[in-house]
């Protein structure tokens, strides 16, 4: 230590607790000399220093001074996400995950809403990094968006075969109606039909086109799949 300096403790706590994120370190300076806090500032790894800390002390002759510079611990939020089945109506994905239990991010939300199948991302506002908690004590230092993804629903077609037998060489294609077993949304709806020769060989390796019936809403979200034959 050099002539006319004294020894100063710096402390490392959590903000707004004595709570310590790292050593204590002894350092020294000429004795009479004004210290700020923000200039002891250091990296701690998993901590973001509190910025504009003005705190200053005077390094006393004794070497009995000591400082506290305070930090955030930080924070990754991740939105949540949710995968759903069309129902005709509509349908949400809110919240996140990340943080600590005696965290307070109550300020920050974040969710995605939609009814038709696809994917409605779920991201947070702008200047959510860089967000701290009600506590004062966390940061938040990245957000991860999420996804609300709502799929097809599936609509199983029952096909009936037909009543009389045709002969293979004389049959000619025909379009036959099939009743919808299951699947619709409510106030959604459509008539089945299948084109072409009436052999049940063939109507298993077709697949159903879905007519809208009047005065119903075209089924957008319906997955077409092969009809079961009965």
């Amino acid at each position: 230590m050099r002539k006319n300096s004294a020894e100063y403790s710096v402390n490392y706590y959590l903000n707004g607790t004595e709570q310590k994120v790292a050593d204590s370190e002894t350092k020294s300076a000429p004795w009479g000399i004004q210290i700020k806090a923000s200039d002891l500032a250091k990296d701690i790894d998993g901590y973001t220093a509190v910025s504009n800390q003005d705190v200053t002390i005077t390094v006393n002759r004794d070497g009995k001074s000591s400082i506290n510079v305070y930090y955030y611990q930080n924070v990754s939020l991740v939105a949540n996400s949710d995968t759903r089945t069309y129902n005709g109506s509509e349908q949400s994905a809110s919240g996140f995950t990340g943080a600590p239990e005696d965290a307070d991010f109550s300020g920050i939300t974040v969710g995605a809403n939609g009814t038709d199948a696809g994917t409605y991302p779920a991201q947070f506002t702008e200047g959510t990094v860089g967000a701290v908690d009600k506590t004062k004590k966390y940061i938040v230092v990245s957000a991860k968006p999420g996804s609300l993804v709502i799929g097809k629903a599936k609509v199983t077609p029952e096909v009936r075969r037909p009543e009389q037998e045709v002969r293979r060489h004389r049959a000619r294609k025909q379009r036959y109606r099939a009743r919808t077993e299951s699947g619709f949304a409510k106030g959604e709806g459509a008539t089945p039909c299948v084109h072409g020769l009436p052999d049940p060989r063939w109507l298993l390796r077709q697949r159903v086109r879905l007519h809208a019936e009047r005065g119903a809403p075209r089924p957008r979200t319906t997955t077409s799949i092969r009809p079961k034959v009965s």
